[in-house]
């Protein structure tokens, strides 16, 4: 087996991660039976494919092709080998690279892993999109790179789901920050009526705040990847969810109220869902009135930092694995200027 080197350092090859789904640049080994990706963040976007049996060779990744025929066997083979009965597909968000993204993936797979009493239901699986952070105003993820990833998991997705669809298989997903973005792309792009996965989990959403409301889903403005800030998506998105769509938010998101202030003087005034949704919840479609559910989540964030990350903490994992039917709506609000609409 073919080893690649940190430094002076040879590592152990080690699965990490039992299936994923990506559109990161792959390179070929030098035997030509696999593919390796880099562990860093790259600006360069390759063809959306299904890998298997991810192994850390310490400064890459390795990892075999899955042919699409044989998704459904793969899939069903990783959760019986973990132990667990559903996929929960997470999609990382903004400046992550695929490091951390695996990194999370392991973190959020290994709570209470050992306790039986309480065994866990879900196997969470890592959607690596291309995420380049050489614009630290959102500009580049924002209107390149998560249309792109998006449009690429669409066409991927909508094979997936024609795979799986009469197997017993059963998946979730869960977006974090701007992977919601890549999921309202998606979800824009999904044109099935029938629903993708069981749950739908919106972490943190870095996403327009009325998205799911009244007024601007009636306003029926045309869906364009052009213009993705002026497409709908919202009923889009409730359509993929076969029980709920869950939007987890807290107003003590520091990065949001970031993303707030930057957009209140230089982008289009329009405030994240992840931290506004106290003011959404109000003004829900009417017929989305029994599909989303609003979960405020202060008790799950650390003490300290830009309380944005709880999407990968122990209580989060608590919440995917048993979520509440109709959350906690505690309508809590923070500063939410009028100009922001």
């Amino acid at each position: 087996m073919e080893f690649c080197t940190g430094g002076k350092r040879t590592v152990d090859p080690v699965v990490v991660v039992p299936l994923c789904i990506t559109n990161i640049v792959l390179h070929d080994t030098p035997d030509g039976k696999k593919k390796t990706f880099s562990k860093s963040t790259s600006g360069e976007k390759g063809d959306a494919v299904i890998l298997k049996n991810v192994i850390d060779m310490g400064d890459c990744y390795e990892a075999e092709l899955v042919e699409h025929k044989d998704a459904t066997s793969v899939l069903s083979k990783a959760l019986a080998d973990s132990g667990r009965e559903e996929a929960l597909f997470y999609v990382h968000g903004w400046d992550v690279d695929c490091r951390l993204a695996i990194d999370t993936v392991i973190k959020m797979n290994g709570w209470n892993d050992n306790e039986e009493e309480s065994p866990k239901k879900l196997l969470v699986l890592p959607i690596l999109w291309a995420a380049t952070w050489d614009n630290l105003w959102y500009g580049d993820d924002r209107n390149t790179s998560a249309p792109e990833a998006a449009t690429n998991f669409s066409a991927l997705s909508s094979l997936l789901n024609d795979v799986l669809q009469n197997s017993s298989v059963k998946k979730s997903i869960i977006a974090h920050s701007m992977g919601n973005y890549v999921l309202r792309i998606f979800a824009q792009n999904y044109t099935s009526n029938e629903p993708v996965f069981e749950n739908v989990f919106m972490v943190a959403p870095d996403v327009r705040w009325d998205l799911f409301n009244q007024d601007y889903i009636s306003r029926g403005e045309i869906e364009t990847q052009e213009n993705a800030e002026k497409a709908n998506g919202g009923l889009q998105i409730a359509l993929l969810a076969k029980n709920k769509v869950h939007v987890l938010y807290t107003v003590n998101d520091m990065a949001l109220l970031f993303r707030q202030t930057w957009h209140r003087f230089f982008g289009n005034e329009t405030s994240a869902l992840g931290r506004c949704a106290g003011f959404a919840m109000d003004t829900v479609h009417s017929s989305l009135k029994n599909k989303i559910v609003f979960h405020d989540c202060g008790y799950m964030q650390p003490r300290f930092g830009f309380m944005h990350s709880y999407n990968d903490t122990e209580l989060a994992m608590k919440y995917y694995e048993t979520p509440e039917p109709n959350g906690v709506q505690t309508k809590a609000r923070m500063f939410f200027p009028k100009s922001i609409k």
